[in-house]
């Protein structure tokens, strides 16, 4: 299958004739606002991945002129499919993104980060034989803006320790995760703005037979000086807060009430630094 483009409307994305109906081991979910350096190193890591048997599903939202063309340039890999959007923000792109996917297992990656060759193949394989699992994660290496490595990360591990961790805090890096399209798209998909992965944790967390792991070994690059302002902000702790409250009232239980005051907590100090 060939990738093809259409205009940027409200909403677009390829109409080819399928050639197959079968469906990749593997969609790859890679959304952006620009086309720059960073998008060009994230979808050449996606490209050159060990498993091939993949699509990289490009969501493309509120480019500035004549980037659309510059995408379409980029995007010569029979395996890439692209769909515009004018409609801003993340949230709307990933969930067109996994409406869109064709596999069930959804892998993610942010279009300024770095998927290390093995990455899909590790994942893949883990989730093929461990059905009961619904999210699977990994460590990362945080990097800076030349790419170089000051930092990996420690994450717990199994399905216990990382439900613990989530009451307070978010133990699964998005970038690295893949997970099972269906058990997302009934918990209702991406939501929560800048907190979207940590909130769509927390709905998945009330089906107990599904869990949650972490891989050991890095799988990824992971531009935190990117990111790390937006994440850390007033308005990101202001909506973990939310879910956190939200998660309190449907299950009663106090230690989501105490996380959620926390959250506010630092959304309010966040405020006050300006």
């Amino acid at each position: 299958m060939t990738a093809s483009f259409n205009e940027p409307t409200n909403v677009s994305s390829d109409t080819g004739t399928e050639k197959s109906i079968k469906a990749p081991a593997v969609s790859v979910m890679l959304c952006t606002n620009q086309i720059d350096s960073y998008f060009e190193e994230a979808l050449l890591s996606l490209r050159k991945q060990t498993l091939r048997d993949i699509e990289i599903v490009v969501v493309a939202n509120g480019l500035k002129e004549g980037q659309d063309q510059q995408l379409k340039r980029i995007c010569t890999d029979s395996r890439i499919r692209v769909f515009f959007t004018a409609m801003q923000g993340v949230t709307f792109s990933r969930n067109l993104a996994l409406h869109e996917a064709k596999s069930d297992l959804i892998a993610v990656l942010d279009a300024d980060d770095i998927a290390y060759p093995e990455r899909l193949s590790r994942q893949y394989d883990f989730m093929v034989k461990h059905p009961e699992v619904m999210v699977l994660g990994g460590n990362y290496d945080s990097i800076d803006a030349d790419g170089k490595t000051f930092f990996t990360s420690g994450l717990p591990l199994d399905d216990a320790s990382i439900r613990k961790k989530l009451v307070t805090s978010n133990p699964i890096c998005h970038p690295t995760t893949m997970f099972r399209k269906q058990r997302a798209m009934v918990a209702g998909g991406y939501g929560g703005g800048l907190a979207q992965d940590y909130e769509l944790w927390i709905r998945l967390l009330s089906h107990s037979k599904d869990q949650f792991v972490n891989l050991p070994d890095p799988l990824i690059g992971y531009r935190v000086p990117v990111v790390s302002k937006a994440r850390m902000s007033r308005r990101a702790y202001a909506q973990v807060a939310s879910s956190q409250w939200r998660q309190f009232v449907m299950t009663k239980q106090l230690k989501w009430g105490f996380a959620s005051i926390v959250s506010a907590g630092k959304a309010w100090f966040r405020s006050r630094q300006g």
